[in-house]
Order: C-alpha cells, then sequence, then structure tokens
C-alpha cells in the first residue's frame, strides 16, 4: 500500500491482514491510497476522539497470530475469542467490539447491547476500551 500524504510525503506499507492491530498517535491528516499489488489488504480503521492522555512513542502493532493486548491510560485493547451460541464483548468500559468473522464494529456502553455468538464456530473479538474522556471542546 502506498500512502501520499497532502505535505508530500509517501509512505509504503505491507498489506495488512485480518485480525491485526495498529494503534498510533493519531494525527490530523490527509491522504490517498493506492494498492501496489494484487495482495488483499483488510483493515477497520478507528479515530479516537478522546483526550490523549498518554501516546505511545511509536505504532504498537499486534499480528494476527499473537494473543496479546494493549493498555495505557487512554486504551485498552483487547483480543479474545467469542465460544459458539455465548455472548461476549461486555466490560466496565465503553468500547467499540470488532467481531472478525463477520465484520463487525458495534459501540458497547453500560454491557449494552451485548454481543451474541449464534454460530457453531468460534468468533475472533477485538475489544478497543475507551478509559480517557472525550476531547473538550
Amino acid at each position: 500500500m502506498s500512502f501520499s500524504h497532502s505535505e508530500g510525503v509517501i509512505i509504503d506499507r505491507p498489506a495488512v491482514q485480518a485480525g491485526g492491530i495498529r494503534f498510533n498517535r493519531g494525527a490530523y491528516e490527509k491522504h490517498w491510497v493506492e494498492s501496489l499489488s494484487d495482495k488483499s489488504s483488510e483493515y477497520l480503521r478507528i479515530e479516537l476522539k478522546t483526550e490523549p492522555l498518554e501516546l505511545p512513542g511509536r505504532d504498537v502493532r499486534i499480528a494476527p497470530s499473537e494473543d496479546r493486548g494493549f493498555e495505557n491510560v487512554q486504551v485498552k485493547i483487547e483480543k479474545s475469542v467469542c465460544a459458539p451460541k455465548q455472548k461476549c464483548g461486555g466490560g466496565e468500559l465503553p468500547a467499540v467490539v470488532v467481531t472478525l468473522n463477520d465484520v463487525r464494529a458495534t459501540w458497547v456502553q453500560d454491557g449494552a447491547p451485548s454481543i451474541s455468538n449464534g454460530s457453531d464456530q468460534p468468533w475472533k473479538v477485538i475489544r478497543i476500551g475507551l478509559k480517557s474522556p472525550p476531547k473538550s471542546k
């Protein structure tokens, strides 16, 4: 993938695999994206509108095969598996819950709505809990 930024900077990156996580500083930017190969690239970009209390010095990257998450004073990112015929995705923090099997993102706050895996297969789930308050205007 080639990202051409409005400031004239061009950054080439490898294709993103489904289920991978990348968390970064999040800066205002305008860019255009071009695929440089026939490899598919799949990602969901979530832009946080919370106070950036503790930004990572460099991008946090978690491969699809890794089970670890990431936590700082701003976010708590967790990877888990939701068992067949079970509810999942709950937690004490307001969060975006992404179910990778059906590629769906759901806003969950105060435990609602609950995410239900009605299938006979386990689902891979990524939960991005928001710990810092919304940005002041």
